[in-house]
């Protein structure tokens, strides 16, 4: 599935992109693993916090990056993060630091819906 969103965000080393994890719980998008420069055949580990995952490569690291490009994440790192069958993520590329975040797209939403919550009664462009 082409990603609904790409986008570099000026010079800050960010990359950004929307996808949903296949049918076996892999994601990825190829242009993002080739930004960061991850090989098919890399090992990753994956770091669980509350709104999101964090995968960065590792020698010793329990996945491999598959011949698409994808990183597999569990089912239960899936249910902990909220994230359903089907679900939008927002994919962020961290060139500086070398790793990829998988956001869930409702702490995405709720960045958005801060960011407008501070604009009370701003209402000219919109």
């Amino acid at each position: 599935m082409p990603p609904v969103v790409r986008a570099a965000i000026g010079g800050s080393g960010l990359i950004v992109g929307v996808a949903r994890f296949d049918h076996s719980g892999r994601i990825g998008e190829r242009w993002l693993m080739e930004a960061l420069g991850w090989p098919p055949g890399a090992r990753y580990e994956l770091l669980v916090e509350s709104d999101r995952a964090t995968v960065s490569l590792s020698a010793e690291g329990k996945g491999r990056i598959d011949s698409r490009g994808y990183v597999g994440v569990r089912a239960g790192t899936r249910d902990l993060l909220g994230i359903r069958k089907g679900d939008p993520v927002v994919l962020v590329a961290r060139l500086d630091l070398g790793v990829l975040i998988i956001h869930p797209m409702r702490v995405v939403a709720d960045l958005v819906a801060r960011y407008y919550s501070c604009m009370d009664g701003v209402t000219d462009g919109l």
